[in-house]
Formats: C-alpha cells, sequence, structure tokens
C-alpha cells in the first residue's frame, strides 16, 4: 500500500508542470531534469500500470462487448495507457509524437 501511495504522489508530482504548459498554450523544449524524470520514474511506472490495465482489460472484454461498450472499454484500458507509454517524446508530458494534446 506504501507503494501505490508513493507512487501516486509521483504521479501527481509530475503532471504539475503539464498542466501549467498547457494552460500557457505554448511548448517548451523539456529539459535534462524532466527528460530524466520521464525516463527513470515515469515511464516504468506507465509500463507497469499499461501492463496491469492491459490484464484488466481482457478480464473485462467480454462482459465489456455484451453490455455494448467494447470499443471504448479497449480504447481505455488498452490503446490509452499503451500510447502515453511509448508514443510521446521523452520529456513531453502534454503532447503525443504527432503533435496531439493528451487528454
Amino acid at each position: 500500500m506504501k507503494k501505490i501511495i508513493i507512487i501516486a504522489m509521483l504521479i501527481s508530482l509530475l503532471s504539475i508542470p503539464a498542466g501549467s504548459f498547457a494552460q500557457t498554450g505554448d511548448r517548451p523544449c523539456p529539459t535534462m531534469g524532466e527528460k530524466l524524470a520521464d525516463l527513470c520514474l515515469l515511464r516504468p511506472v506507465c509500463l507497469v500500470g499499461a501492463c496491469v490495465s492491459t490484464g484488466l482489460c481482457v478480464a473485462v472484454s467480454i462482459p465489456a462487448t455484451l453490455m455494448g461498450a467494447g470499443p471504448e472499454v479497449g480504447d481505455a484500458l488498452f490503446v490509452t495507457p499503451w500510447r502515453y507509454t511509448a508514443d510521446r517524446p521523452l520529456g513531453e508530458f502534454c503532447y503525443y509524437k504527432d503533435g496531439t494534446p493528451i487528454r
């Protein structure tokens, strides 16, 4: 439980700069500190989270499909975590590689 709280605190601390950049509208170049924090802290946590959410997606895929929410659940539990983990530049917390903003 203590590890989960620490991980949640790290993610919330790393999301503070992302919110301030999104409000100003400009896209500054990530600093070396942001790149290192992304590489050493956030990416491994995102990788574990993406693996967990993939397992959850497999577990709920049949009930979700029967209820008519299959594509939405698949997008939320599979595509979004993996895209955030692998499809954004190092140190960039607001935009994917193709320039679309992260919701």
